[in-house]
């Protein structure tokens, strides 16, 4: 496998609406790289095998590896209030999930980490069970099935929530 060293400088890319402003004006300004598009877990993976020079990365990611990287002072992809980008979709309200499977997308370590760190500290539901899935995410969530989605996945799914379903932002919760 060639490594980053070998090649023109390539930065990892976020396919997500809320991670435009970040590439929008780089060939603009006379960048000449690669990008390489990913979302985010991806980018982890490619980030963490020197794949790429320099990635938007999540901050669980950052945690296991914090001795192999560097931070971007005062850059972030991040919330103080709604945003509807990261959104789990229930049946129940959050309270009434105990024993519940959740299914989530892998595109994302933080989302999933964070969704669990609000459930347990903040609504005080410790007995529910996680499923990553690889499959149509979307189809389990217009089946009625507790969803986590992120991204323009999480915006599109905002705007035809199914009937009888609560949407959670997590950056409001």
């Amino acid at each position: 496998m060639t490594r980053v060293e070998d090649e023109e400088f390539t930065v990892g890319h976020i396919p997500y609406l809320n991670c435009v402003p970040f590439f929008h004006y780089l060939q603009q300004v006379g960048w000449t790289g690669r990008l390489k598009s990913g979302v985010p877990s991806e980018l982890n993976r490619m980030l963490q095998q020197s794949e790429l020079h320099v990635s938007p990365s999540s901050s669980f990611e950052y945690a296991r590896h914090w001795q192999d990287y560097l931070i971007v002072p005062n850059h972030s992809i991040s919330s103080d209030g709604p945003v509807q980008s990261v959104l789990f979709f229930s049946p129940e309200p959050l309270e009434r999930l105990t024993g519940n499977k959740i299914f989530m997308t892998g595109e994302s370590a933080t989302s999933i980490n964070l969704f669990r760190i609000i459930m347990l500290e903040f609504i005080g539901v410790d007995k529910i069970s996680d499923e990553v899935v690889s499959t149509n995410i979307e189809a389990l969530l217009a089946s009625g099935k507790p969803t986590l989605l992120i991204g323009d996945r999480a915006l599109r799914a905002a705007q035809n929530v199914p009937q009888g379903m609560f949407c959670f932002d997590l950056g409001e919760l």
